[in-house]
């Protein structure tokens, strides 16, 4: 009985975070599923799609979240009213669908194409963790928040792999054992979902918000402690 309550409390608790998640950045959630589909058609239909052209759909639809993402965490912060939010949000991603558009029409790529790319990406990350604490007046809330994502990262990393051996002995016992026609197919789906998909979804729910996100005392984490917990749930 102890066991089944604490399962149902797990699947509960993901299930709500899984919620808040699409509730809160639901373009990135969008652009999650994008990707993944994108990669498990080419996965399907045997690469039938170029390297460049993944890498393309990959930074779109990459960069894309991270501009979700920086633009709510600003405006929970208060400093960036709705409308304007709106207004930012449309005009970057259109002039980042047509760098992608251009980058889509000058392929193969070469390294002075990929690197506004590397630096977009990159200045989206830092504005990420910087502007929604631009104006507190020590840095403990911004380092606890980057604390945050980092252990996040780690913790959902290790569950995307823990997820893929799991799915790939069950898919491994499927076919030895009843001969699953799809067992193959499976196996080239299973990597996507696991270690990317899920992660992402998970990542999503990790974001510090309210009070948690700007939490200013330096408190200590035992990160074994923390990880086995979360990849035991």
């Amino acid at each position: 009985m102890k066991i089944q309550n604490f399962a149902t409390r797990m699947v509960e608790s993901f299930s709500h975070g899984m919620k808040n998640a699409v509730v809160r950045y639901p373009y990135a959630c969008l652009m999650i599923l994008l990707l993944s589909g994108v990669m498990i058609y080419d996965s399907l239909n045997h690469g039938v799609l170029l390297a460049d052209e993944i890498g393309i759909t990959a930074y779109y639809c990459i960069t894309a979240a991270l501009i979700d993402i920086t633009l709510r965490l600003w405006r929970e912060s208060r400093e960036l009213k709705r409308d304007v939010a709106i207004l930012v949000f449309v005009v970057c991603q259109a002039l980042l669908f047509a760098h992608a558009l251009y980058l889509w029409h000058v392929t193969p790529l070469c390294l002075p194409n990929m690197l506004p790319c590397w630096a977009i990406a990159g200045a989206i990350t830092v504005a990420l963790v910087y502007v929604p604490f631009r104006k507190e007046k020590t840095d403990a809330a911004m380092w606890n928040f980057v604390k945050s994502l980092i252990f996040g990262g780690i913790q959902c990393f290790c569950i995307g792999i823990l997820l893929f051996i799991a799915l790939m002995l069950l898919v491994h016992s499927l076919d030895f054992l009843f001969k699953i026609s799809w067992a193959n197919e499976a196996m080239s789906v299973v990597p996507i979902i696991s270690m990317h998909t899920v992660p992402a979804f998970l990542m999503l729910t990790r974001i510090p918000s309210g009070e948690e996100k700007y939490r200013r005392e330096f408190t200590p984490m035992t990160f074994l402690k923390a990880t086995v917990r979360y990849l035991f749930i």
